[in-house]
C-alpha cells in the first residue's frame, strides 16, 4: 500500500507557532514579509503491507499518544514512497511528497475547492504575491522507528514523526521565498534561523512551493 501521512492540527490557538511567529518578525527582521506560520505534528508511515487505508486511518486516530480529539483535528494524505529509505541513505526526499487528502475530521475538507488539498488543510490566507513554504523537521538521530505497542492492521511498518512548519512569504518568486524560507528556519546562531535546529534535526521539503494567490 502507498505511504500514508497522519497530520494533526491544534484546535485552540497554537501558541508555540504565535511565539515563533513574532520572534521571525521582530527578532529576525521578517516583519510583514511573514504574513502566517502554521505548526502540525505528523507520522510518516510506511512499508506497510497488510490492511487498507480505512483501517489505518482508525488505528491512528485511536493511538492516544498521537491524537486527542478534544485537542485535536487530524487529516490523512497520501505520500510519495522512498522518504524513509532516503532518510537512512541521508539523501534527499522524494519531490512532490506529500499528496493529495484522503480523509479528514473537518467537513469543510470533504467539500471541492479551488485551491490544493494542502492548502485547504493549511487555512493559509490568499495573498497577491505570496509563496506556501512547507519544510518537515524530523529527529536526525533515530528518525526511523517500528510502529509503537498496539493494535494496528499489519505487523510490518515504519514511522517517522515528525513537525511540519509552513511559512507564508511576500516575495518576488517561487524561488526567492524558498530560500528566504530556509534563511530564516534554520537555526545557525541566535540570530539567524529559529524552527529547526541542524544539530539536532534534519529536514525536508513536504511539498512543492506553492503560489497563494487571491481567489
Amino acid at each position: 500500500m502507498q505511504p500514508l501521512v497522519f497530520l494533526l492540527r491544534r484546535r485552540a490557538v497554537d501558541l508555540v507557532a504565535v511565539s515563533a511567529a513574532a520572534a521571525l518578525r521582530d527578532a529576525l527582521g521578517l516583519r510583514e514579509r511573514l504574513r502566517a506560520l502554521r505548526r502540525d505534528d505528523g507520522y510518516s508511515l510506511e512499508n506497510l503491507t497488510e490492511g487498507s487505508q480505512e483501517e489505518w486511518l482508525r488505528a491512528c486516530v485511536h493511538r492516544a499518544s498521537w491524537f486527542n480529539p478534544n485537542t485535536h483535528r487530524h487529516a490523512l494524505f497520501a505520500a510519495a514512497p522512498g522518504a524513509h529509505a532516503a532518510t537512512l541513505q541521508g539523501e534527499t526526499w522524494p519531490k512532490p511528497w506529500l499528496g493529495r487528502l484522503l480523509a479528514s475530521d473537518r467537513p469543510e475538507l470533504a467539500k471541492p475547492g479551488s485551491c490544493d488539498d494542502l492548502d485547504a488543510w493549511l487555512s493559509l490566507p490568499r495573498e497577491q504575491d505570496c509563496f506556501r513554504v512547507s519544510l518537515v523537521a524530523f529527529d536526525s538521530e533515530e528518525p526511523l522507528r517500528p510502529l509503537p505497542r498496539g493494535h494496528w492492521p499489519g505487523h510490518e511498518g515504519q514511522v517517522l514523526a515528525f513537525q511540519l512548519w509552513t511559512l507564508s512569504l511576500a516575495a518576488p518568486n517561487a524561488d526567492a521565498a524558498y530560500d528566504l524560507a530556509l534563511e530564516v528556519s534554520l537555526a545557525h546562531s541566535r540570530d539567524r534561523g529559529l524552527l529547526i535546529h541542524p544539530h539536532r534535526e534534519r529536514w525536508a521539503l513536504a511539498a512543492p512551493v506553492a503560489a497563494l494567490q487571491e481567489d
